[in-house]
């Protein structure tokens, strides 16, 4: 083994993984953005190719397996590409359509990142591809890369580049750790008043789950928002980049909601927020919300500053409030579902 995530892990791929790696370079719809779709020869091929490179270069394309399970779902790594007359360090990366969109790629090509800056010495690394592959532009941009340059080119006709420096990479990170050990802390604990109330956010933990079981949706509201325990069923599969809570009042529950970082946008999404049939008209939902952005406004799972939640088009109660708050309709809508979104201010000072 390479690399570890939380989810993952990398390690050599070599030739008793071309059955796994068939079904992703192989698949015309993951390689619809290449010049063509691999055959058997050419996945052959690719394997060989990296087990050269570790062996030349230390390094390669590894194979990303699920830890749960060891199932290989595709391949992430680094290795010396041609980008624009330039040999470079390139961070690459290809999952199983199935496995898409799940925050794998990101995961994968962070964990790659970090390793390449603490085992290599190249100041900067790059990622490349073709520029209408939005998809892998938002993967790279979600590990911290930014917008390098556009140039002609035969194959891709023009191909679209995206680079992170050293010295950008280790703010980042300096950033990053400063946020969990203090902001991230003080914003999901806080307490704000409201008439009088206190409003606080609660992580869900086993101490207090029950709690959020026991909350009620109103008569009618089951069209309009899942009820907390089917909620917590999700909290659990995607447990790596959520984080529910329960909405308290003078120490009792009196709602819920789900914060979940979307990697391969990316973004932060707000999910199921509700309040106790028994404990609505008090605004305690307003501010709750409040509460839910200043913790996003953190970042505590990756840096995105965007924000999207989702309404019912028959609810307008629920649409007036997020339209206050600043969230506006993107004009994409999930079946009966319109999707808003915001853009938040990060968080100043320490």
């Amino acid at each position: 083994m390479i690399l570890e995530t939380k989810r993952l892990y990398l390690r050599e791929m070599n030739p008793e993984d071309f059955d796994a790696l068939y079904q992703v370079l192989g698949d015309p719809e993951t390689m619809w953005h290449y010049p063509y779709t691999f055959d058997g020869r050419h996945v052959r091929d690719w394997i060989e190719r990296n087990m050269n490179r570790y062996r030349r270069d230390g390094f390669g394309l590894w194979a990303v397996c699920l830890k749960d399970t060891g199932e290989m779902i595709g391949d992430c790594g680094l290795t010396l590409q041609d980008i624009d007359g330039e040999i470079l360090p390139e961070i690459g990366y290809h999952i199983r359509r199935d496995c898409q969109r799940k925050g794998y790629a990101s995961e994968a090509a962070r964990a790659v990142r970090d390793w390449a800056f603490q085992n290599t010495k190249y100041p900067a690394l790059y990622s490349y591809c073709k520029y209408t592959n939005i998809p892998s532009i938002k993967t790279a941009e979600s590990i911290g890369m930014r917008f390098d340059r556009e140039y002609p080119d035969a194959v891709n006709g023009r191909t679209h580049v995206s680079v992170i420096r050293r010295e950008d990479w280790k703010e980042d990170r300096l950033s990053r750790e400063q946020d969990r050990h203090g902001v991230v802390e003080r914003a999901a604990g806080a307490r704000i008043e409201t008439g009088g109330t206190m409003i606080e956010l609660r992580a869900i933990t086993e101490d207090n789950f029950i709690e959020a079981f026991n909350l009620k949706l109103a008569p009618g509201q089951e069209r309009f928002v899942s009820h907390p325990i089917r909620s917590l069923a999700q909290a659990y599969v995607y447990r790596n980049q959520c984080q529910p809570f329960g909405i308290c009042a003078e120490e009792r529950m009196v709602g819920y909601v789900m914060v979940i970082y979307d990697y391969d946008v990316p973004e932060y999404d707000i999910w199921h927020m509700m309040i106790d049939q028994s404990e609505q008209g008090h605004g305690y939902g307003s501010e709750a919300l409040d509460r839910v952005i200043d913790y996003i406004r953190t970042k505590p799972f990756g840096p995105s500053d965007r924000v999207a939640l989702t309404c019912h088009r028959d609810n307008a109660i629920a649409r007036g409030l997020y339209e206050r708050k600043g969230f506006r309709a993107t004009g994409v809508e999930d079946e009966d579902e319109i999707v808003l979104a915001m853009t938040v201010a990060p968080i100043q000072g320490g």
